[in-house]
Formats: structure tokens, sequence, C-alpha cells
């Protein structure tokens, strides 16, 4: 039960840290990329369910996805904006 329950809590959790960890290092960073991030984040842990990767990385994977993604679109955003 205990693993299960871990398992599940890993998926959204990645996604919350990519996004802390977004507005904390990156002061160019904005709101939409950080919501794309996010929603890109829990679309990878669900592809991430269906291979053989143990739930202790879902984590790490949900915040790189996340970060890195918030990242790429915060820069594009930004420069289309101003």
């Amino acid at each position: 039960v205990l693993e299960v329950g871990l398992t599940i809590a890993s998926f959204t959790y990645g996604g919350l840290l990519g996004a802390f960890l977004l507005g904390r290092l990156v002061p160019q960073a904005n709101q939409r990329g950080a919501l794309t991030g996010i929603v890109l984040g829990l679309a990878a842990m669900l592809w991430v369910s269906t291979t053989s990767v143990a739930w202790p990385w879902y984590v790490l994977i949900g915040t790189t996805v996340t970060f890195v993604t918030g990242l790429v679109v915060s820069h594009f955003t930004r420069r289309s904006q101003a």
C-alpha cells in the first residue's frame, strides 16, 4: 500500500518541484512557461509509468521535464512579448 501511495504522489511531486525551481532559479521565467512545463511533465510521467522505470525516479524525471520545458517556453514567450 505504501509503494502504491508513493508512486501516485510521485506523479505530481516532479511537476511541483520543477515549477518551484523554475520560479526560484530563473528570474525571466513566466507563467506560460511554468504551466506548459507542468502539463508536459505530467504527460511525461504518464508515458514513463508505462515503461519499466522504477517509481523513485519519477520525481527526478518529472522535475527535469518540467524545468527544461518551462525554461525553453519562458525564453521564447519572453522574446515575442518584448
